[in-house]
């Protein structure tokens, strides 16, 4: 198989994806790229999300044990829903409900996890 253009493809689905994304480092879970349907969902710009601890972009209503990130080599979808998860936006006092899939990969040299977060309808809606 020809994997020519494989990163530029890898870029564009990042990118042109439709649910909001947050690629970090899995072992300094520190953001390393966002793509557009982020960026918008929370109202801030790339440079500013970028190299931030990706525990400041949510806050929990109920807090877990944080030992549920997930672990080297395994995908994990944590129920961050269950816990009210909230993405933080560019205003201090709005907040975003999200469901949160946090899947882990391998690549080298390291691990890398992408999040994935969903807005949730509110019961008001």
């Amino acid at each position: 198989m020809d994997y020519e253009g494989y990163d530029g493809l890898a870029r564009a689905l990042f990118e042109e994806h439709e649910d909001p994304l947050v690629l970090c480092d899995s072992q300094t879970k520190r953001v390393l790229d966002v793509n557009a349907a982020a960026q918008r969902l929370c109202g801030i710009g790339l440079k500013d999300l970028l190299d931030t601890p990706v525990l400041n972009l949510f806050r929990l209503s109920q807090v877990p044990e944080l030992d549920a990130w997930p672990h080297p080599g395994r995908k994990l979808q944590l129920p961050f829903s269950e816990w009210g998860c909230q993405l933080r936006t560019a205003q201090p006092e709005v907040w975003v409900a999200v469901d949160v899939t946090v899947a882990q990969l391998a690549v080298r040299p390291g691990q890398l996890s992408l999040l994935t977060f969903r807005p949730v309808a509110s019961s008001d809606d």
